[in-house]
């Protein structure tokens, strides 16, 4: 099983959302997405894990029927 680049814990005012093997906060257009209610935080890191694996994905799939613009 793949281990979870992002994760949350419960932080002094909410959840935090951060990267795992850093430990430090996700910033999201500078700001760090700490003190978030629990669904808030579970959907965010749920869905930075999701974009983070379709990223992964797609550098490596191979386009072999482009469409030819004339």
């Amino acid at each position: 099983m793949q281990k979870l680049v992002y994760n949350i814990r419960e932080g002094r005012k909410g959840w935090d959302v951060y990267v795992s093997h850093t430990g430090k906060p996700v910033v999201l257009n500078g700001r760090p997405q700490t003190g978030l209610p629990l669904e808030t935080a579970a959907r965010l890191a749920a869905s930075l894990e999701i974009m983070d694996f379709l990223h992964a994905e797609s550098a490596r799939w191979v386009i072999t029927d482009r469409p030819i613009i004339h």
